[in-house]
């Protein structure tokens, strides 16, 4: 079950059941952001990127930030949280994603076997991300 309390156009905050995580997500300007948090556990990865492509495709945008540094490992996990991959899979590969998050949370490796995919950024900081962002693609 999910939840929305208000809209894109403002603050819309999204509680899955399913997922451990709370996504809020908002529109700002020529992107869209998710902020998440929570602690992750096996298959939120893939939940959270199904959650942002319904919400890309209501409005319209290709350009995207997530900011996980409040989303952690529960005690004793093994392995990355895989969002850039589910993201990969998910995605169009016209879209422009930057992740924020410790590198050591989450999967930023290179696409691999990927040819159509869409361009993703893992970043420290929301200023890199959104500066990232702004730019052209491949610049």
């Amino acid at each position: 079950m999910m939840r929305f309390a208000g809209d894109l156009q403002h603050v819309a905050v999204a509680l899955w059941s399913a997922m451990n995580l709370v996504v809020a997500s908002r529109q700002t300007g020529p992107l869209i952001r998710f902020d998440v948090e929570g602690r992750w556990r096996d298959g939120d990865a893939l939940k959270l990127a199904y959650l942002i492509k319904a919400a890309v495709t209501r409005v319209r945008q290709d350009h995207v930030l997530i900011d996980l540094r409040r989303v952690a490992a529960p005690p004793g996990a093994q392995g990355k949280f895989q969002i850039c991959d589910r993201l990969r899979r998910a995605l169009n590969a016209n879209m422009r994603i930057g992740v924020i998050a410790r590198r050591d949370l989450v999967d930023a490796d290179e696409p691999g076997a990927f040819q159509q995919c869409p361009e993703i950024g893992r970043f420290d900081g929301e200023g890199a991300a959104i500066k990232w962002l702004s730019a052209q693609p491949g610049g």
